[in-house]
């Protein structure tokens, strides 16, 4: 990707080339962070499960112990 970025930087050779270089950044950086949010609700759902999931496991445990 960052290959292809500079490439686009290199032919910028006019406004009109740098006006689509800018927007095309903004698009670039736009769609990372979409990625970035959905990855980051993905982990925190993750966690969340897992946190449920240990907690029972834990009052299993204890509940397995008093018997």
């Amino acid at each position: 990707m960052a290959m292809n970025r500079m490439k686009s930087a290199a032919d910028i050779s006019d406004p009109a080339s740098l006006q689509a270089f800018l927007t095309s950044q903004s698009e670039s950086i736009s769609s990372l962070h979409q990625k970035f949010m959905d990855d980051a609700k993905a982990l925190a759902d993750l966690t969340t499960r897992f946190k449920a999931e240990f907690d029972k496991l834990v009052q299993d445990s204890l509940a397995g112990i008093g018997k």
